[in-house]
Order: C-alpha cells, then sequence, then structure tokens
C-alpha cells in the first residue's frame, strides 16, 4: 500500500467535481514593466468578434505612445492574421 496518500491526491486532483470546489491557483504578482525609450518597442495585439456582420476586429496597440491600429478581418487563421 506504498503510495495510497500520494494516489489518492492525484486522483482527487484530476476528478471534475473536485476541481470545481477546490480552491483555485493564486493569481501570479503584478510585475512591473519597464519605461519604453521609443515607440513600437512594445506592442499588445487582440482579436475582437466575431461581429454579427461575420467580421473580426484585429487590434495593435504601442504600450508607448498608446497608439492603436484596428483592421477589420474575415479571418483570424493565423496565415491570415500574420
Amino acid at each position: 500500500m506504498a503510495g495510497i496518500d500520494s494516489n489518492t491526491e492525484r486522483r482527487c486532483k484530476s476528478f471534475h467535481g473536485c476541481q470545481l470546489v477546490s480552491k483555485p491557483d493564486a493569481p501570479e504578482p503584478l510585475r512591473r514593466s519597464e519605461l519604453l525609450k521609443q515607440p513600437w518597442q512594445h506592442l499588445a495585439t487582440d482579436l475582437m468578434g466575431r461581429l454579427p456582420s461575420g467580421d473580426y476586429f484585429l487590434v495593435v496597440v504601442d504600450y508607448f505612445s498608446r497608439y492603436m491600429e484596428v483592421a477589420v478581418t474575415k479571418s483570424v487563421a493565423s496565415r491570415k492574421i500574420i
């Protein structure tokens, strides 16, 4: 019966019902980002949609200037986005 505790713990952690009621993982601590020296060094990208028209918005934001570029696309396939 060696390892019965670890086997029981592993099985309980993988059981869907236990996952629903168990304590969630602690969130990662916030980190300060270093100050940027010029525009377009660090960007954020996100997709928004599917809109009722079937389109998506591709949004790119420059962290330095907060300048935003938005493009409308019909596909979110990586080949199209790249």
